[in-house]
């Protein structure tokens, strides 16, 4: 919700794209620092009770930021609550992929991968889908502002109440030492992660392909709404706030088509063949956004067909990294630090290729930022064809 939610509300706030290309790309910040926060979660109390309490604090700090957003200066007060609950939310992700990795055996966890990656696609489309069109409608009858606090006190009180279902229905999967006793043991657990990636073959190219592989993604993560929202003199194409809802709810309906296409294939084919043609497709998938700009369609329903289509691509392909990554950490001693620390290295590439589209957009237009993107996905594929044709690359 953090990134997901942040760049519309701040558009329909006013706020100028650079700043919030600036701002949506720091919110990767607290991702980035999950190893570190990984060593946390491992060493003080059980995952179970970490997750339950970062969804409730979640919550109180979405009810926060509902209320920072009547102040005149709202937008630096928004950006600290946005990255407050960047961290719990980071904390949350640490403490429930680790959860999941304890409580199911590993043929379990690959064979519910799609699962997983289907719901949280379910989760970005409450979020695209449901809460920015809500807000879209709540503007209707009360002020932009308003409507924003009301959505964000609706899903305050939604990560409230789930975190009381999951302290209630979560089993206890864990054993160990806890509180003190586990806290001491901090330094000797970040020894042993350290030992374990050292260990790795060729880990200078798992490196590279770890933090480059959702370049492309990161790239028009931001841009994508961006083009939908602005204006046709800024060769956006001037969708509504309804409208663009609408069209990225279907963009997460079909990713979470392409997570459940992976499932299937995976049945037939290797992991490591499915994400080299991933990776292919995902080039193709540009070129639907270059089409938008140079060939504006006047249907939304054209819009809608051009974005799903490049999501289902991108939902494919990220589940199939997704499900490498997992394969890859799940045997190891401390599997919840070790993933923390791949998808850490996802997060940092949202952060830097974030980072430099605020400076690319303030002087290129949409059509040479699409044109970039695909460009760049060209080599990743290559990247991605070497690290898996390798026999062995971990």
């Amino acid at each position: 919700m953090v990134t997901l939610l942040s760049t519309v509300m701040y558009k329909t706030l006013a706020v100028s794209n650079t700043l919030i290309v600036i701002a949506v790309s720091c919110f990767f910040f607290p991702w980035i620092m999950k190893p570190f926060l990984a060593l946390l979660v491992e060493g003080v109390s059980v995952k179970r009770r970490w997750a339950v309490t970062m969804e409730f604090l979640i919550g109180l700090g979405l009810m926060a930021l509902a209320l920072s957003l009547a102040a005149d200066s709202f937008f630096v007060s928004s950006v600290v609550l946005f990255l407050s609950v960047g961290c719990f939310s980071a904390l949350h992700d640490i403490s429930s992929d680790g959860y999941y990795l304890i409580a199911l055996s590993l043929p379990d966890q690959y064979r519910c991968v799609g699962h997983r990656n289907c719901f949280y696609q379910l989760a970005q489309f409450t979020c695209h889908g449901g809460l920015i069109a809500l807000a879209g409608w709540l503007a209707l009858t009360w002020s932009v502002t308003i409507a924003w606090q009301m959505v964000l006190l609706i899903a305050a009180t939604v990560m409230i109440i789930i975190s009381m279902w999951h302290a209630w229905q979560l089993p206890q999967v864990e054993s160990g030492t806890t509180g003190s006793s586990r806290l001491a043991k901090l330094w000797p657990i970040q020894q042993d992660i350290i030992r374990e990636w050292f260990s790795l073959k060729q880990k200078g190219l798992f490196l590279l392909f770890v933090l480059l592989f959702n370049g492309a993604d990161a790239q028009l993560g931001r841009i994508v709404p961006l083009f939908f929202l602005d204006d046709t003199a800024q060769h956006g194409l001037a969708l509504s706030t309804v409208q663009v809802s609408h069209v990225l709810a279907v963009g997460v309906v079909a990713l979470i088509g392409g997570a459940f296409l992976l499932s299937r294939c995976l049945r037939s084919w290797s992991l490591y063949v499915v994400i080299r043609w991933a990776s292919v497709a995902m080039i193709v998938s540009h070129v639907g956004y270059l089409l938008l700009v140079f060939k504006p369609i006047a249907s939304l329903l054209g819009v809608m067909v051009i974005h799903a289509i490049a999501q289902a691509i991108f939902g494919f392909g990220n589940s199939a990294y997704m499900a490498l990554l997992m394969k890859e950490t799940g045997g190891k001693n401390y599997p919840a630090a070790f993933f923390a620390l791949m998808t850490a290295l996802m997060s940092l590439c949202f952060l830097v290729f974030g980072l430099s589209e605020a400076v690319l957009q303030v002087w290129l237009p949409f059509s040479m930022l699409f044109l970039f993107a695909g460009l760049f996905s060209i080599g990743i594929a290559a990247l991605t064809w070497r690290v898996t044709t390798s026999a062995r690359w971990l």
